[in-house]
């Protein structure tokens, strides 16, 4: 099973992870940040390989993964390679109010090697996802789930 857990930048994805994976569920894990930490260095050229390495890592014949990201385009590229999965897929759309996501970044260590050194547009960043997540065009998207 293929659990693609969508979300905005402190929605609760990791969290919601983390609670399934100790519960004893044997799931490997794929985390978008993880490949940052990884392959990147705060460049565009960094964020591209992180983001293909991650896609890559997608097993379509592995039952058993939890994948979690919060940028519309790499959302795609997976969505699109999970589709070829021949298990089944549950898809979770976690919204939380922009504010919320900020206030929980407050209180986070910041280590991810993200092209906006230091992060300093995250919050308008947070917005900017808030927006694609209300938008048409990501409903849509999610319709060829079902």
């Amino acid at each position: 099973m293929k659990l693609l857990l969508f979300g905005n930048v402190g929605c609760g994805k990791s969290t919601i992870s983390r609670e399934i994976i100790s519960s004893g569920k044997q799931f490997q894990l794929l985390n978008i940040d993880d490949f940052r930490r990884k392959f990147g260095d705060g460049s565009m050229e960094k964020e591209k390989l992180a983001k293909e390495r991650f896609v890559d890592e997608i097993d379509i014949d592995n039952s058993n993964q939890i994948i979690e990201c919060s940028g519309w385009r790499i959302q795609k590229k997976w969505s699109l390679k999970a589709l070829k999965c021949k298990d089944r897929i549950l898809v979770f759309v976690l919204l939380a109010d922009s504010s919320i996501c900020i206030l929980r970044l407050l209180n986070r260590i910041w280590d991810i090697p993200y092209p906006d050194k230091n992060c300093k547009n995250v919050n308008k960043l947070i917005e900017k996802q808030a927006l694609i997540y209300k938008t048409q065009c990501y409903r849509e998207q999610m319709e060829c789930f079902k």
